[in-house]
């Protein structure tokens, strides 16, 4: 097994313990049955986290925006969906460290690797009207609009890792090998300068 490339935003350390953690693994094809339930898993977890903060509503729907996209893009780009994915939500006083790790296909990592990479170099505003615009004539699931909004509106760091799965498929399709992809979104989670309205 090779070495984790790493692109995007630094990833976050470990550094002092957590004040909360949580973990969700699921198989993709549940959550594809009952594609709402992504939705219910961000709005719970959310909840639970919101407390912590003086702004509750805020925090919590800036809390539920993130935890929904990645979950979303975790279930929709595994292609092998009874193989596991994760959901992690680490809580650390102002600082929020959302995880997804999953399988995914050769196409989506050079796509979502792409993606990140400009988001680290180029204007965010600029580059969501630009991926706004290709989503209107493109295929609008793989124009990446939720990770820049991400970092537009909500001041993410956006960090990926790939390495090759725990667990590759016994036997070839044919196709080139699925690779692992952690999606690390970071967030000083300031709700008064995020509560713009």
């Amino acid at each position: 097994m090779g070495n984790p490339t790493h692109y995007g935003d630094p990833l976050a350390q470990q550094g002092e313990e957590p004040l909360s953690e949580m973990v969700i693994r699921f198989v993709p094809l549940d959550l594809v049955m009952q594609w709402r339930r992504c939705g219910m898993i961000a709005d719970f977890l959310a909840d639970f986290l919101a407390y912590n903060f003086e702004h509750k509503d805020t925090a919590r729907n800036v809390i539920s925006t993130v935890l929904n996209e990645l979950l979303e893009n975790a279930v929709k780009f595994s292609p092998e969906k009874h193989r596991r994915a994760s959901l992690a939500l680490i809580y650390q006083g102002s600082t929020i460290r959302i995880q997804t790790r999953n399988t995914s296909n050769k196409k989506h990592v050079a796509s979502l690797r792409r993606l990140v990479e400009r988001l680290c170099s180029e204007d965010a505003d600029l580059l969501f009207l630009e991926q706004l615009e290709y989503s209107a004539t493109e295929d609008q699931e793989a124009s990446g609009l939720g990770i820049v909004t991400l970092k537009k509106d909500y001041f993410a760091r956006i960090a990926v890792e790939l390495s090759e799965p725990d667990d590759p498929p016994a036997a070839s399709n044919g196709e080139e090998d699925d690779e692992l992809i952690n999606v690390q979104v970071t967030m000083e989670l300031d709700v008064e300068e995020l509560d713009r309205e």
